[in-house]
């Protein structure tokens, strides 16, 4: 239910000796801003667009000078509180982000993070992926797992439910009935928060305050639950009246909270003013205004020292004993029945094992990602059929929902990432959200099959098979991914757009892998290639890619393999052979020479103002310092189309491994070259081939 204020009138105007308070606003909480998020144009469009812009929130009320001593000294108290609590175990049962209670009706947003349906309104600008269609659909694996691991909690949820629409309908006696049988099944801060408001409303302060004290306890310290049972209890307080001094503790606490999480304060604001004039009443009637119960100078040392927030927590400052000793009893029940929800039999886990498998690879659900239909699939089963959608539309596996917008709102998100962190090897797959509360609960109760689970991903999403690595094993051959398609060569770009669902799958790995590196073929009869390196990687939102690469080393392919439709080989590399004092001498020379001869044909292009020479620099990468990679550059520069005059200088029987002879021939070859060889085109966006 939402937070409200108690409907019992007020016994009488309340006498303000402090003229600085000011009265009391509107109960009700200030509109948040929602943060601008795109929206999809049409099912399957993969188009966006922003939303109507939110009106503009209401200003935060002001803290007046007496309300601000007593929110700083609160402050002071809560944070000493936070240093010296103990932190508690994270639940390992379904919780929700947002109420802290056992999910029901659990869905999953873009970000991974999991909350009861019913929440999901309330996130404001929390809620990430709502524009695609998050938020709608209940996640199915976690639905079933409440059910089957978590039946007594999964039966208070549901209850829970049942009572808000109760409470909502304005039915709180039955609504209290139904919180009172949720409690019976399992007792959590939430329950005991909400019946508190149904007692409130039916004039029961001393049970509503029995609900908040107890609901104050089972939270963890600065939590939005215990921010909560805090209003609670400062609201039941104020409606009993009786001890006004810990009511205004407790409410000052929690705008001290508020205000250092950046929440909205007006509700909790008005409730403080209403205990602060209830104070004020109380001081002025005092026979001995020196009384500590009525003195503001103790309640403020109090709230300093955190004994003024300690006895307003206390179920014996507010209840008769026998009350109060049911509280502590009901509050150590309740700590020990929530650690034995916590375990899940053996023999309940293995009867569900098939709850957990990934529908597409039949195997343990391995980083589990949800979709906005409510479908949860391994992190890497899913980036691979959101691949297919090449042809044909991106639909879920299972049900078919169109992933248009899906699909668009990652590589979006993808794009965004890269200009904001400058990283330039993002790709959508990586916005593929885990689930978190799945992904935990499957590292809990399953960890032996989590972590073999994980090495296996780790073997089947290699770029290629396991194999020596040159760099590391100090091996001459290694197994590499293979890309068929053109010539490279070391220190020339090579400028790809990548739309085939299997290059698309190549390239992913080839960047989770972290090397970012690929071999590419002219055709599998050359048998010698370059490995590209990829400089930048550009995510398209229909998940086609542009990829900007440089050649590296060059190798000789001794056996062509496949990989999950991709091709691979292993390789050796083709590395030069160390030269002599004399012939590192006439190398240098004739470096120097054809350096300057490359620069007099590039004078003219030099000259034109129309950035002629920078286009081609961006196409073929710069002329290269190395001396032994100018044959390369030089190659492609002079024979753009000759592609037996690049294979004869990276390749051929004398020049493969002598930098030496690669240079003689270039210089040969510039003896008789003509000037003004016209660079490659640029790629076109409308390009159909890779």
């Amino acid at each position: 239910p939402p937070l409200s204020p108690p409907l019992s009138p007020p016994l009488s105007p309340p006498l303000n000796p402090h003229p600085s308070l000011p009265p009391s606003p509107p109960d009700r909480f200030a509109p948040v801003s929602l943060s601008p998020r795109l929206t999809p144009m049409g099912a399957g469009s993969g188009t966006l667009r922003p939303p109507r812009q939110p009106p503009v929130p209401a200003a935060e009320p002001k803290l007046s000078e007496a309300e601000s001593q007593l929110v700083d000294a609160a402050s002071v108290g809560y944070h000493e509180l936070l240093e010296t609590e103990t932190p508690r175990r994270r639940r390992t049962d379904l919780t929700c982000a947002h109420c802290c209670a056992t999910l029901y009706q659990p869905t999953t947003l873009g970000d991974g993070a999991t909350y009861c349906r019913a929440c999901v309104p309330k996130l404001l600008q929390n809620a990430v992926g709502l524009e695609v269609g998050f938020g709608k659909a209940i996640n199915t694996t976690l639905d079933n797992l409440s059910r089957v691991w978590f039946p007594a909690g999964h039966r208070a949820a549901q209850l829970r439910q049942e009572g808000n629409e109760l409470f909502g309908a304005g039915r709180l006696d039955e609504a209290c009935a139904v919180y009172t049988a949720a409690l019976s099944h399992a007792v959590d801060a939430v329950l005991l928060c909400n019946r508190s408001a149904a007692r409130l409303r039916l004039g029961d302060a001393q049970g509503a305050t029995r609900d908040a004290v107890l609901a104050a306890r089972l939270s963890a310290v600065g939590s939005r639950m215990w921010s909560k049972a805090l209003f609670r209890l400062g609201t039941a307080l104020n409606a009993q009246g009786a001890n006004p001094a810990s009511a205004l503790a407790t409410l000052a606490t929690l705008v001290a909270v508020q205000r250092a999480q950046r929440e909205p304060l007006a509700q909790s604001l008005g409730a403080l003013r209403e205990a602060a004039a209830a104070f004020a009443r109380a001081a002025s009637l005092a026979a001995d205004p020196n009384d500590d119960c009525v003195s503001m100078g103790a309640l403020l040392t109090g709230l300093r020292d955190m004994r003024a927030l300690a006895r307003a927590l206390d179920a014996y400052t507010h209840l008769p004993q026998t009350e109060a000793a049911a509280v502590d009893k009901e509050l150590a029940q309740a700590l020990a029945a929530a650690e034995a929800a916590a375990v899940v039999p053996a023999q309940t886990v293995d009867a569900c094992r098939d709850g957990v498998e990934c529908a597409l690879c039949v195997e343990q659900l391995h980083l589990p990602s949800a979709l906005p239909c409510g479908h949860v699939l391994c992190r890497s089963c899913l980036s691979r059929a959101l691949d297919q959608a090449f042809d044909a539309p991106a639909r879920c596996p299972l049900c078919r929902h169109d992933l248009g917008s899906f699909l668009a709102f990652i590589n979006l998100r993808a794009r965004e990432e890269a200009r904001r962190s400058r990283k330039m090897h993002a790709h959508g797959s990586l916005q593929l959200a885990v689930c978190r509360e799945l992904e935990s609960l499957l590292a809990f109760h399953l960890p032996t099959e989590a972590a073999a689970r994980a090495a296996q991903v780790r073997s089947s999403e290699a770029a290629a098979d396991d194999g020596p690595d040159a760099d590391t094993l100090g091996s001459c051959t290694a197994t590499v991914p293979i890309f068929i398609c053109s010539l490279g060569l070391p220190a020339v770009r090579c400028q790809l757009h990548v739309f085939e669902p299997r290059y698309r799958l190549m390239m992913r790995r080839c960047l989770d892998s972290g090397r970012h590196e690929f071999g590419m073929l002219l055709g599998p009869s050359v048998g010698f290639g370059t490995m590209l390196l990829i400089e930048e990687f550009t995510q398209l939102p229909d998940g086609r890619s542009r990829v900007s690469t440089i050649g590296q080393r060059r190798f000789k392919v001794l056996e062509m393999g496949n990989k999950d439709g991709y091709s691979t080989a292993k390789v050796e590399w083709l590395d030069d052979l160390p030269l002599s004092a004399s012939e590192r001498l006439r190398a240098a020379e004739l470096g120097l020479k054809i350096r300057q001869r490359l620069e007099v044909m590039l004078a003219p292009l030099r000259a034109r103002s129309d950035g002629t020479l920078g286009r081609l620099e961006e196409q073929i990468g710069p002329m290269p310092e190395d001396d032994s990679l100018l044959p390369f550059w030089a190659s492609v520069l002079l024979g753009q189309n000759n592609m037996q005059l690049q294979l004869g200088i990276a390749f051929g029987e004398a020049t493969r491994r002598s930098p030496l002879a690669r240079l003689e021939f270039l210089s040969s070859l510039l003896a008789t070259a003509t000037p003004g060889a016209a660079p490659r085109r640029a790629i076109n966006d409308d390009d159909d081939d890779e």
